[in-house]
């Protein structure tokens, strides 16, 4: 007996080992070829240099290691579900491409996960992502390796709340209008502070105005008193709505919305309201419909 000295394995010379094959196909490891319908075979001991392919060349091994060597050349990240709400999470893994042209399915515990970016507020070892608030519908990425490939994967987080970013949360304002006036948690931004208006942030959302120009501001510009109808001439907006209110007495009657009267949607410049019922002299005001 004598050692090949490969991997440890004992050899010897003078015998001959034979190994069985699908549909009686057969391999000699004493140097010699081997066929069958489906398999051929060279083959020698020294060195254990060989290869062997199937017949329709699908399939093709060569010796000197026990199995195929293969590189990874791309990894695809995969979250399901692609879209969440708020504080809901998503499950990460991949899908790995060969140099072989093969392609191998990973779990998220197969991959090495880089520490998340917001809107993702945790991604876990296993590759469970959940997501934080927002204050509009904002996509996440998510970055994991694979044998020193990376792959990125996206998610969208859906804005579910509108009102429960930060500090802007449960404050009666959408946190988008925040956020576009004052920027992402900023003290100057919340419903009760006074911004350059004069006003609290609340007034200037509900008339839907610059928080930060002192010449946005919402008054009535005109009144005309005709023989048939009264006419209130003011600022609007496109995105409110508006009801003209009356009011007999200044110092503390009642405001009333006239009789039949709905609120409606302003034009963005100068609008107005009609009261066409005259029987009595009164005071009007106009109140501002928020979405």
């Amino acid at each position: 007996m004598a050692k090949a000295g490969w991997m440890g394995v004992t050899l010897g010379f003078a015998v001959s080992a034979v190994a069985s094959l699908e549909n009686g196909g057969a391999f000699d490891s004493g140097g010699q070829r081997a066929l069958s319908a489906n398999y051929s075979m060279d083959s020698r001991v020294a060195g254990m240099v060989g290869a062997w392919t199937n017949a329709n060349g699908s399939m093709t091994a060569q010796a000197g290691y026990i199995g195929q060597l293969t590189e990874v050349t791309q990894l695809v990240v995969r979250i399901a579900p692609k879209i969440v709400n708020e504080g809901a999470s998503a499950q990460a893994g991949g899908v790995a491409a060969l140099d072989d042209g093969t392609f191998s399915v990973l779990a998220g515990s197969n991959l090495v996960w880089v520490t998340p970016a917001f809107p993702i507020a945790t991604l876990s070892p296993d590759g469970k992502a959940t997501a934080t608030a927002v204050w509009s519908n904002t996509t996440g990425f998510v970055t994991g390796r694979y044998f020193g490939v990376t792959g990125v994967g996206e998610v969208l987080v859906v804005d579910s709340d509108p009102d429960n970013y930060g500090i802007y949360g449960a404050d009666g304002i959408p946190d988008g209008w925040q956020v576009r006036w004052f920027g992402t948690n900023n003290p100057l931004g919340v419903a009760t502070a006074t911004n350059s208006v004069g006003q609290a942030n609340r007034y200037a959302y509900i008339a839907d105005l610059d928080p930060t120009n002192p010449a946005s501001v919402f008054r009535i510009v005109g009144l005309s008193n005709g023989v048939s109808e009264s006419l209130v001439f003011f600022t609007s907006s496109a995105n409110r709505r508006y009801m003209l209110e009356s009011t007999t007495n200044l110092q503390g009657g009642g405001w009333e919305k006239l009789s039949g009267a709905m609120p409606e949607m302003g034009n963005g410049g100068v609008f107005v309201l009609r009261n066409s019922r005259l029987e009595t002299p009164c005071f009007y005001r106009v109140q501002v419909v928020a979405p």
